[in-house]
This record gives C-alpha cells, structure tokens and sequence, in this order.
C-alpha cells in the first residue's frame, strides 16, 4: 500500500507556517525521563523530505508508545499541533493526532528525509496537498488546527497560545502596545492587562484524580522590580506551555486570570495568583530586561524569626556552624530518601538549622 506524506510540510512548520492535517512518518522516539513520573516523548519526525527530531508528544498521548499504538515508522496524521521557539531551537508539539498505519505494516522508511536546516529551507517551499488515505481507505482532508508563535507577525512569527494569523499586538521588549502593570499592583478588577516579568521557579507537571475526573497542572513564580506572584497553567495550558517557559526568560503576558491566593499551597507573599485563561498569551521579550530582577530577599536576623507566622517565607544570611550527618529514612509513600540538617549562626547571635527542605544559597 503507498502512504502520502505531506511533503515539505516539516520545513514550513519549522519557519512558523501553518499546514492543515500534515501526514508524517514516525522515524524513532526517546523517552525523556521526569520527575514524579511526568515523563515524556520525543519524536523524529518525517515529511519524507526533511526530517526533526524535536517534535513532542503531548502527555496525553503518552499511553499511545507503550501501547503499541505508535511505534517507528508508523504513519499519523497530526490534527493539532503547536510550534514554539525555545532557546532558538524550534519544538512541536503534538496535540492530537491519528494513526493512519502502524509502524509493523509500513516497514520501511518513506523516502529519504534529512535533517532539517536553515540551509535546507529552500527545498520546503511548496507543500503538497495528496489525498491522505485513512485507516478506512477513505480520504480525509479534514484542517487542523495549528498554533505557531511569531515575533512581531509576518513569517517569522512567538505569540504562545494564538492560532497563526496577525497577532493583535507585538512584544518586542517595549514594544508590547497594551498596558504592563507593576506585579504588586495586580488584583481580579484589573485582570485584562499585561504583566512583564521573569520566570523564576517552574514546577513539575501533577496530575490528580477525583470524583469530577482527571486532570494536571503546573505552576511558575514569575517576579518583576515591584513583586512575585505565582501563575498556574492546567490541562491545555500544560501541553500548550510548559515545554516552552524557561527558568530566567523574560515575557509579557496576557489574558490571565486573577483570583485571592491560597496560602494552603502558595506561600508567596502576594495576596492574589493567576492562573492561564484559554486565550492566555505569552510572549517572549527580545531586548534588554536587565531590568527585571533575577530574584529578591528580604533578609531576617534569626533571632526574629521566632516571632514569624508558622509558615512564613523569610531570607536569612549566616555562616555554616556545623552540618548533620546524612541520613538515610523511608518516607509515608514507601520512598527512600537522604538528608542531612545544617546549623547556621548570624550577627544576632541566635543559631537555627535548616531543613533539608529548605533553598540554600551560599555565598563565599
């Protein structure tokens, strides 16, 4: 049986171009280990021209590998899929697909693909629109829907979140047209603005599972010159941007959702956190935001931290007095873990140990 690929559809992908219901072949995988069993998979995937090994398979769709329902060289059709820019390499994420033919009917490789380059650019001019045969014989010519990022519009376009088409605004650093308020300034009557600020702290993703069904999320504490605030993104909103934040970027974004914060889980001192709006936008700053700090402290003398609220967040600066020994202990989940406790003294002349737990920065 002959299987069409939609050639030169990687090479438009990869300049930010949308493409309906592009047909690829599955070259090989890796499974990208993470943390509370979080792990995810990367494809190789083929136009049967050009080829790119950074596509991603959202978590979703994890189940469909060690399932066999996607294996190598198997044929898919990928009906969403979102393209993003991450530290200059171009990532795809695959949203939601089908499965025109597995991999153990195919057999062989379809063509011969190369890796794609901005050199070998040229060769992705025009797409072909073959009839794509399903698993029924029939054909299906059904659009997807393609979500690509871009600076400033045009061809070469980072709007997280938007489908492709003119963005209403740009972020070029100061370019961003709209009104950027101040973090310390946020609250639920002005959540229509834009906030600019650096990503300091991203989490993994959680999962849970309760009697109104399933579902995950992530969390990012974002920081500008006035505050910090903490930002949480669940089902799509992890697939669409949690491969795509990075620890230390600076962006602009938009259509959030403002709410009072829960000290139960957020210990961050600001009295609201946002979560990702389904029309959330988030875009990288591309000039200099040597502006936004890096992180704040508001140092304590430990001879006051006794008179804290449990709970409370504090900075402390001291010296090493003593450090425990490593112990080995089993935790209530049955997990082995190791720690070890640390004494600090400082110019109060007071002496606390830290927590394993605990962020510890030192300073020589």
């Amino acid at each position: 049986m002959t299987y069409n690929l939609t050639s030169g559809a990687v090479g438009k992908l990869m300049q930010g171009v949308e493409v309906e219901s592009p047909v690829f072949q599955i070259l090989g995988f890796k499974k990208i280990a993470g943390q509370g069993g979080n792990d995810r998979y990367r494809l190789n995937i083929s136009d049967g021209i050009h080829s790119h090994t950074f596509a991603m398979l959202a978590t979703q769709l994890n189940h469909m590998i060690p399932e066999g329902k996607l294996d190598t060289n198997a044929i898919i059709r990928v009906d969403k899929i979102v393209s993003n820019s991450v530290s200059e390499r171009r990532v795809l994420i695959l949203l939601e697909l089908s499965i025109i033919a597995k991999g153990t009917d195919v057999a062989n490789k379809i063509g011969n693909p190369v890796q794609w380059t901005e050199q070998t650019a040229s060769l992705s001019n025009n797409i072909g629109t073959p009839t794509r045969p399903t698993t029924n014989g029939t054909s299906n010519t059904r659009p997807a829907s393609t979500l690509t990022t871009s600076y400033g519009g045009g061809g070469n376009s980072a709007f997280y979140g938007k489908s492709s088409g003119a963005p209403k605004s740009t972020c070029i650093g100061e370019m961003h047209t709209g009104p950027v308020v101040p973090i310390r300034d946020l609250n639920p009557y002005n959540s229509r603005c834009a906030i600019r600020a650096r990503v300091t702290n991203k989490s993994d993703v959680r999962t849970w599972s309760n009697a109104r069904g399933d579902g995950k999320l992530f969390n990012i504490d974002i920081l500008d010159d006035s505050g910090e605030i903490r930002m949480t993104g669940f089902n799509n909103s992890v697939d669409q941007f949690f491969d795509t934040l990075e620890i230390g970027a600076v962006y602009v974004f938009k259509n959030f959702q403002v709410k009072n914060a829960n000290p139960a889980f957020n210990r961050l001192p600001h009295d609201y956190e946002l979560s990702m709006g389904n029309d959330m936008q988030i875009i990288p700053c591309l000039v200099d935001t040597s502006s936004i700090p890096t992180a704040t402290y508001n140092f304590v003398d430990i001879a006051k931290i006794e008179d804290l609220l449990k709970d409370n967040l504090v900075d402390v600066i001291g010296i090493c007095k003593q450090r425990g020994e490593v112990v080995t202990f089993t935790s209530r989940a049955g997990k082995e873990f190791t720690k070890r406790d640390i004494f600090l003294v400082d110019k109060s002349n007071r002496e606390v140990k830290i927590k394993p737990t605990h962020f510890i920065f030192i300073c020589l």
